[in-house]
């Protein structure tokens, strides 16, 4: 390893550099591995489509659906009150104990879902099909 004069700085990369600990091949084994967790990350939390329907089920079975392009707010038996506005739906109300569906704020992407598990209560957003290029068929 080279000496230094005492005030010359030196950056992070030249340190390792200088030191062997870790050798080109091992940077850029690193940067490839970071590229490949960017890539992941875009197709796992990438944009999903607008939904149009909100289907409610309670005790696992579809009980309700409504359109998200109209401002309702509903009421269900088991205590939870529905809000729908502007393409968008959330749970405003729940005698639940914790409220934590209410926590779940306003959903609108197709796939989210908000769950109520002491009510046995789920809002699903759906969209319109999609096709996928993997399979060859329309997915909801």
């Amino acid at each position: 390893m080279k000496s230094s004069s005492p005030g010359k700085r030196h950056s992070l990369f030249e340190h390792f550099r200088a030191s062997k600990m870790f050798g080109k091949a091992d940077i850029i084994f690193a940067a490839v591995l970071l590229a490949a967790a960017v890539v992941a990350m875009v197709f796992a939390f990438g944009a999903k489509p607008r939904g149009n329907i909100a289907e409610v089920y309670i005790e696992g079975k579809l009980a309700a659906a409504y359109s998200l392009d109209q401002q309702k707010t509903v009421s269900f038996d088991v205590g939870i009150e529905l809000h729908i506005d502007n393409g968008k739906a959330a749970v405003t109300k729940s005698d639940c104990p914790d409220h934590l569906c209410e926590y779940f704020g306003y959903i609108s992407k197709a796939g989210e879902r908000i769950v109520c598990a002491p009510n046995k209560f789920v809002v699903v957003i759906k969209g319109d099909p999609e096709y996928d290029a993997v399979t060859g068929r329309t997915q909801a």
